[in-house]
């Protein structure tokens, strides 16, 4: 370990490397080509504790994928070699180099999306600085989560290269987003300026506002390079695509990325601010509302992965092959924010790489927001609720309703 350290000082990923506190990249350096296991689809088990991902052990437990009920995963280090080189040239052409990291492609709309997502080379370039001194030890050069210190952490850092993410607040009705919506910049922003709670995922508050957009566009562009990339992987590995035709496909695919993120940060998930409940009385029955809800098996049924309110919810794995836990609800730690919007995004929107669904009943969301307020304290609660979720006999689980 103390080896592994010292190369890394010794090479200038500790964010020193020049004696300024903002150095590139080697210029001679390029992003690695993805070579781990990409999850096709994960398993439906759920698992009643982590018993493959200790400290260190991610790969371990990414590869148990295909061997639980309806996983499956494929293997980049099965294409050949003359689709190898042909995917490497295309990344390389369109993405540049962690020193000279650029959005580029022959299409004048699709240039004209860069620009209004901020991904110009001056703003690239001087995220991939900030980005290296304070990302990469956790998130890795190509975004993959795999940093010296990312395969240590619990939750694993944020694997950007599939173009998931969790804490969304764009619109899930919009067509063209399909499943595949993308964050805002304004949800990144959120992320940084806050951290994330109960994680490694600190704050940068007191990075100045110009710093914080650089590193918005970065990482937007890190995860646009990493899920054209993740897409053509696929589409070799299963023979679906010829050597020649990859920079085609790869040109279309990137084209559509630059779409979703665009059509994404200009589509916010807004809610009715009249549904909210009003005064003491009203949140109190939006709670009971919210209650009966969440734990109602033929209706909103949350309780089914958040047994007990999260307090005995079993692990199960989500889109990147790693393996989580519904939120116990009762701690009052919320990931993805505490304000009430926060909440109606996590509700509404849903949480895709989670299989988290989305609430389309504006009235509801907002029960299950008041209800989720209240549950980690038990005097916010009506009796009859607060009776139901502390009940007097120690350890005894809250199922669903029937």
């Amino acid at each position: 370990m103390l080896l592994a350290l010292a190369a890394l000082a010794a090479f200038g990923l500790a964010g020193c490397g020049d004696g300024s506190l903002n150095p590139s990249y080697p210029t001679e350096m390029r992003y690695p080509q993805r070579d781990d296991l990409i999850v096709l689809t994960p398993p439906k088990n759920s698992i009643l504790f982590p018993f493959a991902e200790p400290p260190g052990r991610l790969e371990e437990t990414i590869a148990k994928v295909p061997t639980l009920e309806e996983g499956a995963v494929a293997d980049p280090k099965k294409m050949a070699a003359k689709a190898r080189s042909e995917l490497h040239t295309f990344i390389e052409m369109a993405f540049g180099t962690p020193a000279n990291p650029v959005v580029k492609i022959d299409d004048k709309d699709a240039m004209a999306m860069a620009e209004a997502l901020n991904l110009s080379e001056k703003t690239l370039q001087a995220g991939s600085k900030l980005y290296r001194r304070h990302c990469l030890q956790c998130h890795g050069v190509a975004g993959d989560g795999r940093g010296p210190r990312g395969l240590w952490l619990h939750p694993h850092p944020r694997d950007y290269r599939q173009g998931l993410f969790k804490f969304v607040s764009s619109d899930p009705a919009v067509p063209v987003l399909g499943q595949e919506r993308k964050p805002r910049r304004e949800d990144l922003h959120h992320v940084l300026t806050y951290g994330v709670e109960g994680t490694s995922m600190p704050s940068f508050a007191l990075l100045k506002d110009e710093e914080l957009e650089a590193l918005i566009s970065y990482v937007t562009h890190l995860s646009m390079r990493g899920e054209v990339e993740f897409f053509i992987c696929k589409q070799i590995v299963a023979d679906r695509i010829k050597a020649e035709d990859i920079p085609t496909e790869a040109e279309t695919w990137m084209i559509l990325v630059l779409n979703r993120w665009k059509t994404s940060n200009d589509r916010p998930l807004t809610p009715k601010a009249s549904t909210a409940p009003a005064d003491t009385s009203q949140r109190q029955e939006s709670v009971r509302r919210g209650y009966d809800y969440f734990t109602n098996a033929k209706v909103g049924n949350c309780v089914s992965c958040h047994i007990d309110f999260g307090r005995q919810a079993q692990f199960r794995y989500d889109a990147w092959g790693t393996l989580v836990r519904p939120n116990n609800l009762t701690a009052g730690v919320y990931r993805g924010g505490r304000r009430p919007l926060d909440l109606y995004y996590r509700v509404a929107g849903g949480i895709n790489p989670c299989a988290m669904p989305k609430n389309d009943d504006e009235a509801k969301v907002w029960d299950l927001v008041s209800f989720v307020q209240a549950l980690p304290y038990p005097l916010m609660l009506p009796e009859d609720v607060k009776d139901k979720v502390y009940p007097g006999q120690a350890g005894e689980k809250v199922t669903a309703e029937k």
